[in-house]
């Protein structure tokens, strides 16, 4: 049974509004997709809490701008490492 194929019982929609389809051979796998989307929205957050917290004119408000984008950098890169 294909993707497109399943009733919409087994399908489940993202937060982008498109739909992961469960495939019968592995149902397992859809957490996993749905708890990397979860965790790739999450750091979206991060980045625009610090960029609505940035003042540009504020020496104190950049460099606390710097540190919150390289610490989430860096938690994006241990992310992917995984």
């Amino acid at each position: 049974m294909s993707g497109w194929c399943m009733p919409m019982a087994s399908r489940f929609p993202t937060a982008c509004g498109c739909s992961i389809a469960m495939s019968p051979a592995r149902p397992m796998l859809w957490p996993i997709r749905r708890a990397r989307a979860t965790a790739l929205l999450m750091f979206s957050d991060r980045l625009v809490h610090a960029l609505k917290g940035l003042d540009v004119g504020d020496t104190d408000s950049v460099r606390r701008f710097k540190r919150t984008i390289r610490a989430s950098f860096e938690g994006f890169l241990r992310f992917t490492h995984r």
